[in-house]
């Protein structure tokens, strides 16, 4: 109580309530899904509805719509209910998860079912194999490319710190990959707002390019590294000369090396007429010499890189001093 007021009467302070700390909310990737859906049959079954045809569970484990789910781990799918199921097949992303199924003797014919890959890749129009199998899923890194693509600086280069464990292995770091991780990773380095976050944006760019070194590789690798040479051919100066910089702290790394070699970086450095360095270089024209675009600084660093490539290997070597190699 407080004390008295001008008509004598006692004032009742208000005690304060203590908030509650908030729960820290869970990071996007933790909520990946497996690539496909599941749905409750009339006979209670669960099973296999709609399925990315470009994922993991489709592409590499072979998991067709229509097929039974026996168990998730060490759980019985007979023992969940539908809500369950779908929370067990949660996790975050480049979990590898162990399903049992079973394959119904003839599947109904569907798009993304196992009847429909066998007819439209085999001419066959009924399901050959048919019984129990197990897969290793790996969870979908969707989510977590989508956390390194929005939100603040900050959020983004946890983001991509995290990948560096999620994405532990060759056929994790394809799949980074190809859910499009390179992209936002390649906005990230070149954001001036977040410059704080670029050692963690490189170490994930280097890690995922680590699987430009695996022979079974099923991505181009010119297609690989298309988006890191075009840093430096479109934008203005100031984006050009932040990309440069980072081309220049990771063409020293084996794994990089190649994909930017095989992506056309030279090309886009010395190719003649509009490679960056030829652009400021003088030109024989019909009226005499004509003046190359002022130079900015980029040739500079052009030449720097150049130099950094070089020092790599001697196919390298050779590619840049061959005469035959329009210009380079």
């Amino acid at each position: 109580k407080g004390g008295p007021d001008k008509q004598g009467k006692v004032k009742k302070v208000k005690e304060k309530k203590e908030k509650k700390a908030k729960a820290p909310k869970a990071h996007p990737s933790s909520k990946a899904g497996p690539g496909f859906t599941v749905s409750l049959t009339d006979e209670s079954l669960v099973v296999v509805a709609n399925i990315n045809k470009k994922g993991h569970a489709y592409t590499t484990c072979g998991l067709r719509a229509g097929d039974v789910l026996v168990r998730i781990e060490e759980k019985q799918v007979a023992n969940m209910n539908l809500n369950e199921v779908k929370t067990n097949l949660v996790a975050k992303s480049g979990t590898v998860l162990r399903i049992d199924l079973d394959r119904p003797a003839v599947a109904e014919a569907g798009e993304g079912s196992f009847a429909d890959w066998l007819a439209s890749a085999h001419g066959v129009q009924e399901t050959i194999y048919a019984g129990a199998y197990s897969a290793n899923v790996i969870l979908e890194f969707g989510p977590l490319v989508k956390s390194i693509k929005s939100g603040k600086p900050v959020q983004r280069g946890e983001s991509a710190q995290l990948s560096l464990s999620m994405a532990d292995s060759q056929v994790k770091r394809e799949l980074f990959f190809v859910a499009g991780a390179l992209q936002p990773l390649c906005k990230l380095l070149t954001d001036p707002k977040a410059a704080a976050q670029v050692h963690s944006g490189i170490k994930s760019l280097q890690n995922m390019l680590r699987v430009s070194m695996w022979d079974d590789l099923s991505i181009a690798l010119s297609a690989m590294g298309k988006p890191l040479v075009q840093m430096i051919e479109k934008g203005g100066l100031a984006k050009k000369m932040i990309a440069m910089d980072l081309l220049l702290r990771i063409a020293l790394y084996p794994p990089t090396h190649r994909v930017l070699m095989a992506s056309g970086l030279l090309e886009a450095l010395l190719a003649l007429p509009k490679g960056i360095i030829p652009l400021a270089l003088p030109k024989l024209t019909p009226k005499g010499w004509k003046a190359g675009k002022k130079v900015t600084g980029l040739e500079a660093k052009a030449a720097m890189l150049v130099g950094q490539l070089a020092r790599m290997d001697d196919a390298t070597r050779a590619r840049i001093n061959s005469p035959s190699n329009d210009g380079v």
